[in-house]
């Protein structure tokens, strides 16, 4: 549902607005960067196209941030998925994940 009227190129239309971005966001973040959170836990088990070799995402848990990087393994995909605890103590965390 994107517009095609030339006073308005490119603008979203209803879907956007009923939910279509809500499922788009949680489609990449959840299944394709594989980022999952339960409880004080949070999982990490990418599906990235096969050109991307690594990504990175900052994720915010209570007061803390959470900078993530991800690098793809040699193998191509990880092996198990990764799961990193979070603790809300106001500190920025660095993670480098080579699964």
């Amino acid at each position: 549902d994107i517009y095609s009227n030339p006073q308005h190129p490119g603008r979203g239309g209803w879907t956007w607005y009923t939910g279509s971005a809500s499922w788009a966001y949680k489609t990449g973040i959840e299944y394709i960067l594989g980022l999952q959170k339960q409880g004080d836990q949070l999982t990490l088990n990418p599906c990235i196209p096969s050109d991307w070799d690594s990504f990175s995402i900052s994720y915010r848990y209570g007061s803390a941030t959470y900078n993530i990087t991800y690098r793809r393994p040699a193998s191509g995909h990880p092996d198990a998925p990764s799961v990193i605890h979070l603790v809300d103590d106001g500190q920025q965390h660095q993670i480098t994940l080579n699964s």
